[in-house]
């Protein structure tokens, strides 16, 4: 139920990443229909067949029109994994949040990570044969000015996010232990020239080896990393 839920505010599953995995036993779609009260959500999903969804009975433009228009935010038993694994799952639930709120984050974000595919795809094809070095330029146009927006947003809600947490967690755990959130990034002043200088490396590894796909937010509980140093019922009190 509470995914079904989760599936009609962000078009998939907050447990499983393939829609087919969504389907009962034996049975060729689904359907998920939710009335609120800002509007009516249905989406179907058939085998083989292209996913569709309807806000107030009409088709949108696509899939992501329907991302905030009803905000929310899951809580899993695996959500510790946003603490012991890598950066992409602290980023995912930052943009996560910030897109709901945001729709031109989430389109620089959707735009961001597009060109980043087709950046990366070009370089993989560093194996003898010559690069479009033109192309790589029109993408870094591109990708710089969208790198910015992106990471600046997301310290921007760092700081708005902080005193929440803040204020949470004293209310869940009475020892005093006080939570912080680092913003890592090497999107800053200078990224430009930077990222521009670091062509030959990208080149020789076949991917793009710095902008906001690299930002991370750091947990933090009385000065150190809770990934180093919490107790499992710190982790999960702080998720």
């Amino acid at each position: 139920m509470l995914d079904a839920i989760y599936y009609l505010s962000f078009t998939k599953s907050a447990i499983g990443s393939q829609d087919r995995l969504a389907i009962q036993h034996d049975m060729p779609s689904f359907t998920i229909h939710g009335t609120y009260s800002e509007c009516v959500l249905a989406i179907q999903f058939q085998k083989g067949k292209t996913k569709t969804l309807k806000i107030d009975g009409k088709e949108p433009d696509k899939l992501s029109d329907v991302i905030g228009k009803v905000p929310l935010v899951i809580v899993l038993p695996d959500d510790t994994a946003m603490i012991k694994e890598g950066s992409e799952e602290r980023r995912k639930f930052f943009d996560g949040a910030l897109s709901q709120f945001d729709r031109e984050y989430l389109q620089n974000l959707l735009s961001y990570n597009k060109i980043l595919k087709q950046r990366n795809s070009l370089l993989k094809q560093n194996d003898g044969r010559a690069l479009n070095y033109k192309l790589i330029e029109t993408y870094d146009d591109q990708l710089i000015p969208l790198a910015v927006q992106i990471s600046k947003r997301r310290q921007e809600l760092k700081e708005l996010f902080l005193p929440f947490l803040k204020k949470n967690y004293a209310e869940l755990h009475e020892a005093g232990e006080i939570p912080d959130l680092n913003f890592k990034t090497q999107v800053n002043e200078g990224f430009e020239s930077m990222f521009r200088n670091n062509f030959q490396r990208d080149q020789i590894m076949q991917r793009t080896l710095l902008g906001s796909h690299k930002d991370d937010f750091e947990f933090v509980l009385d000065g150190e990393l809770i990934k180093k140093f919490g107790s499992q019922g710190q982790q999960k009190t702080f998720i």
